[in-house]
């Protein structure tokens, strides 16, 4: 007789970085595979039916009340942790201090905005005293019916859901399950150590490499003997594709520059590159290709290509970002994502998980960590960050440290000697990778569990 798998999909990511690289196909072969999804945290529904091709149960519904209730419950724990990880601890004043002044405004937006702000700021500090003093309860709540159900109806020997943060859906599987065998898969890099320990979690997970696992075990308190290295799918097909040529998007060299999630001043970085481009004979030709953070927030100053001579906006996004249209449903392309790396010339990126995507591809990257108008500072995240810790160590990664030396900081990049040996031994620290496929080593983890 078959075993049966119940796998949870919460999120629009998990379609493109498990459903669309085929991460599951080896199981759905060999087990009685059942996909379920959180209704609210999955808006492409479109791709997601199109993507699972049978034994799609349906959609779990959760009410608005239910899923603010759990956030503030998660934002307790995160408040009430006991700061065991840097990153927590950084976080945390991040989040306590007060901010009166973002990037972009005018002094007279600020002034009149202040004041709003300092409230806000009271708020959080009030709140926080009174959890950290009086409201210590652990988040209780009764399972999903329908999840229930579906858990009675399957009786799965394993349930499987990816994995960034505690979310409501997994919470009501790891209620129901308790007697049943879980899986985790932890989907990224700084997940392990960024995160408290959750009130509930998986008893197997599955990591990036040697780090996520030696994060796994002292911030989240896993057992050793059920955490496995088996590297993450979404950049599985980038170490096959990284020794091949692949068609490039466009016919012009490029300097690939990435913004992140942060508020950062790109725009006085991007005005340095371009009149460099001007003035250097090393970089005659080039083009910047600036790709805007799909999720970005809405206050951001604009990037137009009309500012600058040598600056072309990804189309990929182009059209999204100057509509302001930021969302989580909004997911490049893998493929795209690919080429768009692979064809660069240079990478020039914040503190990213684009750190270790450029260096499977062995490319020259600046990384950018000095103090800005951010209100988490490139320079603060490296010191803070613990999963971006002994990453100095690439010796295809230059990081400027000072504003001032941008420029120079670049032209050492451009003339670094690409040693891959040296690159992958390093990099398989962080995001391991054995020539097998994420497809057969997640198969042969679940063998193991389901058989052990």
């Amino acid at each position: 007789m078959r075993k049966k798998i119940l796998i949870l999909i919460n999120s629009d990511i998990y379609i493109r970085n498990y459903l669309e690289t085929n991460a599951f196909d080896k199981l759905i072969k060999n087990f009685d595979c059942y996909f379920v999804a959180s209704s609210g945290d999955v808006f492409n529904k479109k791709k997601l039916t199109r993507a699972i091709k049978k034994n799609f149960i349906g959609y779990i519904n959760y009410s608005e009340f239910e899923l603010r209730k759990f956030q503030k419950c998660l934002y307790k724990n995160f408040l009430l942790n006991k700061e065991k990880s840097k990153t927590i601890s950084y976080l945390k004043k991040i989040i306590l201090r007060p901010k009166l002044h973002w990037e972009g405004e005018k002094w007279y937006e600020s002034l009149y905005r202040s004041p709003k702000r300092l409230i806000s700021w009271l708020k959080k500090n009030i709140e926080y005293l009174i959890i950290k003093n009086f409201d210590k309860k652990v988040f209780v709540k009764k399972p999903n019916l329908n999840m229930v159900r579906i858990c009675e109806k399957i009786k799965p020997d394993l349930v499987i859901y990816p994995l960034q943060d505690a979310h409501l859906a997994s919470f009501d599987l790891l209620q129901i399950n308790k007697k049943n065998k879980t899986l985790g898969l932890i989907d990224n890099w700084d997940n392990l150590s960024s995160r408290p320990t959750h009130q509930l979690k998986p008893k197997y997970i599955t990591v990036w490499g040697k780090q996520t696992k030696q994060h796994a075990v002292k911030f989240q308190k896993y057992n050793v003997n059920n955490i496995f290295v088996i590297g993450t799918p979404r950049f599985n097909d980038y170490f096959k594709k990284r020794n091949i040529n692949i068609k490039s998007n466009f016919k012009f060299k490029y300097i690939l520059f990435l913004e992140s999630f942060n508020n950062f001043d790109n725009f006085s970085i991007l005005k340095k590159l371009d009149n460099l481009i001007d003035s250097n004979k090393k970089f005659k030709n080039y083009k910047i290709l600036y790709r805007p953070h799909p999720w970005q927030k809405k206050n951001r100053i604009t990037i137009w290509e009309k500012q600058f001579k040598n600056l072309i906006l990804d189309p990929q996004l182009k059209k999204n970002y100057l509509s302001k249209n930021f969302s989580t449903s909004i997911q490049p392309n893998i493929d795209y994502y690919s080429s768009l790396i692979k064809n660069s010339e240079i990478v020039i990126t914040g503190p990213t998980s684009m750190l270790i995507e450029a260096s499977i591809f062995y490319k020259k990257i600046l990384l950018l960590g000095y103090k800005n108008k951010s209100s988490t500072p490139y320079s603060e995240e490296l010191k803070n960050f613990e999963h971006l810790e002994g990453i100095k160590k690439f010796s295809n990664i230059r990081i400027v440290v000072e504003e001032s030396n941008l420029i120079n900081d670049l032209l050492d990049t451009y003339n670094i000697k690409i040693n891959k040996k040296k690159i992958d031994r390093i990099r398989n620290y962080y995001l391991n990778y054995s020539g097998i496929s994420y497809k057969n080593m997640l198969f042969s983890v679940t063998k193991k569990i389901i058989y052990d």
